[in-house]
């Protein structure tokens, strides 16, 4: 069909001629078809449908939603211009012993998923002009990123101030 499949995510493949660009997300049994042509998003799936089941199931919802309890919540959104490309809130996986170190924690997981957009981008032929910047609201979690004399006091959260 024409397809090559994305070096940073084993479950996209990418189409692009001159005038088509179609995105084929599979994740399990389920398929997320995104096109720039509307003759070529039914052909692609006229295609598909000749070798598996196939169903419509309607637009993309997403939910979120979380309970009380002690561990921290973080999260973040991350925008291509003007354009929010991806988004999370949940519960963090320990329970943070300072605001600072929560915080912090929430700050190297956003960079993970800012290298691998800016990685995907990369794989769609997409270079961007500018380094993502990401913006933390914390004062401490902002001094324990830029300055390793604070090194000793943090080293229950050694592994996040490595990778950062």
């Amino acid at each position: 069909m024409g397809f090559r499949a994305s070096t940073t995510d084993t479950s996209l493949f990418v189409y692009c001629s001159k005038t088509v660009t179609l995105y084929l997300l599979i994740y399990l049994d389920d398929v997320l078809l995104i096109e720039n042509s509307q003759t070529a998003s039914h052909s692609c799936i006229q295609e598909l449908s000749r070798h598996f089941s196939l169903k419509d199931l309607g637009p993309i919802a997403f939910f979120l939603g979380c309970l009380d309890d002690i561990q921290s919540i973080e999260g973040f959104a991350i925008f291509l211009g003007p354009n929010l490309v991806a988004w999370r809130s949940r519960k963090q996986a320990t329970v943070a012993r300072s605001s600072t170190e929560s915080e912090f924690r929430a700050c190297a997981t956003t960079t993970t998923v800012v290298l691998w957009i800016t990685s995907l981008l990369r794989d769609l032929g997409v270079t961007l002009s500018e380094t993502p910047t990401i913006w933390c609201d914390n004062i401490g979690a902002t001094y324990l990123a830029a300055n390793l004399v604070f090194r000793a006091r943090t080293q229950h959260v050694e592994v996040d101030f490595y990778f950062l």
